[in-house]
């Protein structure tokens, strides 16, 4: 029975769109207040509202793989320090992933909202902090066996209480962390950031009345709900079946499984990870909320991608990740690579096998790396520690209907910027030599997937640095569909001085804290998108934009899209194209 509003249509409009407002603005308080270039410029957080049973009411449109971890985290919380005993002002914090929570980089801080002594909701935020101590400067250690190797872990704690932090937390975390004055700044700026969104909760009950937000939540969560069941009974019934690897663990050489069968029928979805392979010695485990967060993200693009984001969007998908699984591992298993790398190829997988029932709401997989790298020293400036992290940007995979977008941000997660070269350079002692497109990169198809690209760092010349990083889709290039190439895998190289190149790491983007000499430098260049459809479809004409916007080659136009160019590539010979094509074809 479909449920019976309450609330009026209009009203009901207002308050959707008045909490999406709310989280948003906390995103925008905790960017402006922070004091990393990970908050400020990279908008590597999420912000939301919860009910007070910790049902999720609410998330900005920061980083949708935080869907699922954040609420993990907000209902074991709830349960460990238990309701009564929170006060107004009591701020919590935590970062297990194992708890719920997400790498351990990320803090998740979380409030109760009380009005007029009742509980009535949480308003939460998850941030990336640039270090949380570990072996590796950045906390992203690619050769970690063991949890413990790879940073502070944090159960869920009071950490500030009834306004007032609590020293003995923020001592802790200070001793553990590499650059305690950049965490601790970014730490108050996520609580500046629930302070905003208690404020906005409290208002907009003072205006519409307590009975009426509580109503309405439910309401809202019953309507999410409904639209998602509408979204998936539009998805043909049936099991639909896919897989793809990781390249390694950073440990050995073995690629690793991730195997999906996703049945749909019912107005309901289950995600069966059974088949993957068993848990990785190194850290690319994705414990049990990142695989969650993962398939109901590419769930929900495919059934219900304008929906709100709330709890109700869950409740009609199911996971079955076996335990001891590289989806679902068990303590201590590593699992910083877990979310940025092992997640991403999770999203594709799910989303593989539902290409293969609707084709025509599907995309060609993305670049799948966060492509994770942290360069670290003494700044000969400031003498003190730095940490320079970067997440450079994939290409994404091409749609039924457009190429895939070039330089974006490569998690199923999504919407953090690029990163400016003029940011890093004046922060840090390094120069970006380059930062271009991947041109050529992007796989051939109908419609042509999106190109990754080149980095360079340069260190300091008389400035001896680290480099850690933790990337995959080196081995394992992003696949295309219905005819579409695949994208171009990674490539990390080291370049000396003397501009000799060698490959970075044996394990394609996997290194932990190797030394860079005074003027050396690395090259990223990232995963691209798979391509669309049967590339000999694609329109000459795109493919001779492509030629004079240099995004391909005369001879890629030729052996990949079947199309002859003239007068220096500035035109089309139509009668020797389709003889091309036709002979492409046949072969």
């Amino acid at each position: 029975m479909p449920t019976i509003r309450k609330t009026p249509p209009a009203l009901f409009e207002v308050l959707k769109n008045t909490q999406i407002n709310i989280v948003r603005e906390m995103g925008l308080v905790m960017q402006r207040a922070s004091f990393s270039v990970v908050f400020s410029e990279g908008l590597d957080f999420s912000c939301a509202l919860y009910s007070s049973r910790g049902d999720m009411l609410a998330q900005a449109e920061n980083i949708p793989a935080h869907l699922g971890v954040q609420r993990f985290l907000i209902k074991n919380s709830i349960k460990e320090i238990g309701p009564e005993n929170m006060k107004p002002g009591d701020v919590m914090l935590s970062n297990d992933a194992y708890f719920g929570g997400s790498h351990f980089p990320d803090l998740t801080v979380m409030g109760p909202i009380f009005y007029k002594g009742e509980l009535v909701a949480f308003g939460a935020n998850l941030a990336h902090h640039s270090d949380m101590g570990g072996m590796v400067p950045g906390s992203f250690a690619s050769t970690a066996t063991e949890t413990y190797q790879e940073g502070l872990q944090l159960p869920p704690v009071k950490f500030m209480v009834e306004g007032k932090v609590n020293r003995d937390v923020m001592e802790i975390i200070k001793r553990n962390v590499r650059i305690p004055n950049d965490v601790s700044a970014d730490l108050m700026a996520q609580v500046a950031s629930l302070k905003t969104g208690q404020n906005r909760v409290l208002g907009l009950i003072e205006r519409y009345g307590l009975k009426t937000f509580l109503q309405f939540n439910k309401e809202l969560i019953d309507y999410s709900e409904a639209r998602m069941k509408d979204g998936i009974n539009s998805i043909p019934k049936g099991e639909y079946e896919f897989e793809d690897y990781m390249d390694n663990d950073g440990i050995s050489h073995k690629p690793y499984k991730i195997h999906a069968v996703v049945k749909v029928g019912g107005g309901r979805v289950v995600c069966d990870f059974t088949g993957s392979d068993t848990q990785a010695e190194g850290p690319i485990n994705s414990p049990y909320s990142f695989t969650t967060s993962a398939s109901v993200v590419a769930v929900k693009t495919v059934a219900d991608p304008h929906g709100p984001a709330n709890e109700g969007m869950f409740n009609p998908i199911s996971i079955v990740a076996p335990e001891g699984s590289i989806v679902n591992p068990i303590r201590p298993a590593p699992i910083t690579g877990g979310l940025g790398e092992t997640s991403n190829r999770v999203a594709g997988v799910v989303w593989g096998a539902l290409a293969k029932a609707v084709p025509e709401k599907s995309i060609a997989c993305q670049g799948c790396s966060d492509d994770n790298v942290f360069i670290s020293g003494i700044s000969p400036r400031s003498k003190e520690l730095y940490i320079l992290y970067d997440y450079p940007e994939v290409g994404w995979g091409a749609r039924p209907f457009a190429d895939g977008v070039s330089a974006f941000y490569a998690r199923h997660t999504g919407n953090v910027d690029n990163n400016l070269a003029e940011v890093y350079e004046s922060r840090w002692p390094v120069l970006m030599t380059r930062y271009s497109l991947r041109v050529g990169s992007g796989g051939a198809g109908k419609y042509r997937g999106g190109f990754g690209i080149v980095k360079e760092y340069t260190t300091h010349p008389m400035h001896q640095t680290t480099v850690t990083t933790l990337a995959d889709r080196c081995m394992y290039p992003p696949y295309g569909l219905l005819g579409g190439r695949p994208g171009a895998p990674g490539r990390w190289t080291k370049i000396t001085s003397e501009g000799i190149e060698t490959p970075l790491s044996p394990f394609g983007g996997k290194i932990a804290k190797a030394a860079l000499l005074p003027g050396e430098s690395i090259r990223i260049e990232t995963p691209s998108g798979g391509g669309y459809g049967n590339p000999l479809e694609r329109e000459p004409q795109r493919v001779l934009n492509d030629v004079m916007n240099e995004y391909i080659t005369v001879e890629q136009a030729h052996d990949e899209y079947g199309v002859v160019l003239v007068r220096g590539g500035n035109a089309v010979d139509e009668e020797e194209t389709k003889r091309l094509r036709r002979t492409l074809a046949a072969s």
